[in-house]
């Protein structure tokens, strides 16, 4: 049970036990989206001068610089439809997915040095098991009301009802929260989780879910309900508010001015654009007065913005010439992006060594989907991008002794021999056969569900469908977004472990520090999706060939890192759960998303993802840098 304390005294949540991640997602049911994962210490929103920077009067006031500002319109293309009529709210139907890049983080990790920086929060502290932090004195919602530390507490009591379920917590990290003063408050953790892990658990790439102006109401029903049904109905009804107004749920630099079908206008929040005399986050940063939202579908039309100088900017191939002087951006995520998830409790994956054939026999290259994000495969089965432990672990040759598995080849020798190893035999037509269950004796048959909008994913699937067919294992790849023969999404089936496997995405994590996160989620061990045994005999540490056995307690392990401020531990500790993962294959990562922009820096100075401007590349780079000082427009004379 959340508690949450104000400056006066204790408050309890009534209800369900609730609590966060994300403050945009809405989940069908009552089923929870586990969160994310993450390092540093304290930030410095948009809008705060630094010292050394600041202009006086003299007398040692700070005096404000005016910025001379230029009126291009900025063109961001986005997948139609942009409905003229969407709704604001996060829960809400109608709510154009995107509209939350017109709000602020409360803070956020930087892929340019993995580190934390917060937009609407300026400074945190954190001892093990309590945050502490402050919110910007300087951040306002579009209708003039100044962010406080009881805006951010409700944020996570309102998740807390609208997000959490009866077997888990929407912010299942945080026990309880404190006020301790107008800007400054605390969270009370349920472990003494290391920073990174606790900084992403809890408000990490969060945004505000609004205004107490909208939400004020539902939450005083929520703490009076006292049954489940009582929750569900408040719940219904505030996906359901028809409230159209942004002016309450919105806190970026730039308000809608304008909102047409398939195009909106957004206004940079200068003084004649605000309600109130008052200077938001990020304003003072940016040169630009106009941004224009437009529906397109990254064809002709994003490509004639781009080379007009219009646009931001385009995924592009290797053969792209625009004719001007551009940069190019790659972006990848550390972690293996794409793959398939296996429940490990079920005939044939309950069979490590089933699950090793599986990933012999997927040549990951030609599996690998392409697109618009190009898929670069990882070469090493380990949860964890290579690129990540090189850079950032001591694995002490760990990583020399992992199996490749089906890199850019299908190795069909190595699948036939797991598969012998693990007590599988075959029919006289060739097929394999179930070992036991209620299939015994019968030839293995495996639906794998894939999301029908994917559809370079169900093409590499059909791929894998077929070679696993010459093979001897009759796969049906089933493209839709639910389970047809349960009538429910297709991951609540996950959740409700009606699967046996599936297509598996997992976002971006961060560095090292952050893997007790990867490795306790749902997807990997200790929790319910899985399914995978508290102990297993593997052989041991870096023995790949050993006859010999050792038992790993991937679970235990996996909970340890979580809390462990301990480094050798827990090096050791990633160790253990890096080997585990690569010889016991819990999950099979596929690729890993990698995503190829270029700018257009005739017209616009970009602040790269590097190690000069990390604070302004916290998101992708859609939201990145056009909403908090990132890129500034060039006009024509200095170019």
């Amino acid at each position: 049970m959340l508690e949450m304390l104000g400056i006066g005294g204790l408050t309890a949540l009534a209800g369900c036990n609730f609590g966060g991640g994300s403050s945009t997602s809405t989940p069908a049911e009552d089923d929870t989206p586990t969160p994310g994962s993450s390092p540093t210490a304290s930030a410095t929103p948009g809008g705060t001068p630094t010292a050394g920077d600041t202009p006086t009067d003299g007398e040692g006031t700070a005096t404000a610089e005016p910025m001379e500002r230029y009126n291009p319109t900025l063109q961001i293309h986005r997948a139609p439809p942009i409905p003229a009529d969407a709704q604001y709210q996060p829960y809400a139907p109608t709510l154009a997915s995107w509209s939350t890049m017109m709000d602020n983080y409360f803070w956020k990790r930087s892929p340019a040095d993995s580190n934390f920086y917060g937009q609407l929060v300026e400074e945190w502290d954190y001892s093990p098991g309590v945050l502490d932090f402050k919110v910007a004195e300087n951040a306002y919602f579009w209708n003039g009301e100044h962010i406080t530390a009881q805006n951010a507490l409700e944020h996570i009591e309102l998740v807390d009802y609208m997000e959490g379920g009866a077997t888990a917590d929407a912010y299942e990290f945080i026990v309880q929260t404190e006020q301790l003063s107008e800007y400054e408050a605390r969270l009370y953790l349920s472990d003494t989780y290391t920073e990174d892990f606790a900084l992403q658990n809890t408000l990490g790439g969060d945004v505000l879910t609004g205004s107490s102006e909208w939400y004020g109401e539902y939450l005083e029903q929520f703490r009076d309900a006292t049954t489940t049904d009582e929750i569900r109905s408040i719940r219904s009804t505030v996906r359901n508010t028809t409230e159209k107004d942004p002016k309450y749920f919105h806190d970026g630099p730039f308000k809608v001015t304008d909102a047409e079908e398939d195009r909106w206008i957004l206004s940079l929040r200068t003084s004649d654009v605000t309600e109130g005399d008052y200077t938001p986050l990020f304003v003072d940063e940016i040169n630009y007065t106009t941004v224009e939202v437009v529906a397109s579908d990254q064809g002709q039309r994003s490509i004639e913005a781009f080379e007009n100088g219009d646009g931001l900017f385009r995924y592009v191939g290797d053969d792209y010439d625009p004719g001007f002087e551009t940069s190019i951006i790659e972006q990848t995520r550390p972690i293996d992006a794409f793959g398939y998830a296996f429940n490990c409790s079920k005939p044939p994956f309950d069979n490590h060594h089933f699950r090793r054939a599986w990933a012999y026999m997927c040549d990951r290259k030609k599996h690998t989907p392409g697109g618009p994000n190009n898929m670069a495969v990882n070469k090493i089965i380990t949860g964890l991008g290579t690129d990540v432990l090189e850079s950032r672990f001591d694995d002490g040759g760990l990583l020399d002794s992992l199996t490749e598995y089906g890199y850019d080849e299908i190795k069909r020798d190595k699948a036939k021999e797991e598969m012998e190893s693990g007590g599988f035999e075959r029919d006289s037509g060739g097929n394999w056969l179930y070992q036991k269950g209620d299939n015994e004796g019968q030839p293995i048959e495996i639906t794998v569900p894939v999301h029908s909008w994917q559809g370079g994913s169900a093409n590499a699937a059909t791929a894998f469908e077929n070679a696993m067919a010459d093979f001897g294992i009759n796969i049906s790849v089933q493209t839709e977004d639910s389970v047809s023969s349960l009538n429910i999404p297709l991951w609540t089936a996950y959740n409700r472990l009606e699967y046996t496997v599936g297509q598996a995405y997992w976002g971006g994590a961060g560095p090292v520090s952050t893997y007790s996160n990867i490795y306790g989620n749902e997807f990997m061990f200790g929790a319910p999706g899985s399914q995978f045994p508290e102990t297993i005999d593997l052989p041991p540490l870096g023995e790949p060939d050993s006859t010999v056995v050792e038992t790993f307690e991937p679970v235990r392990m996996a909970n340890q890192l979580a809390v462990t401020n301990n480094e050798e531990q827990f090096n050791e500790l990633t160790k253990k759960l890096i080997w585990v993962t690569n010889q016991a294959v819990p999950k099979f990562g596929v690729g890993k998303n990698l995503i190829r922009i270029m700018l257009n820096t005739e017209k616009w100075d970009m602040s790269l993802p590097t190690a000069d401007h990390p604070d302004k590349w916290i998101g992708t780079p859609l939201r990145a840098a056009w909403n908090n000082g990132g890129m500034t427009f060039i006009p024509e004379e200095d170019r």
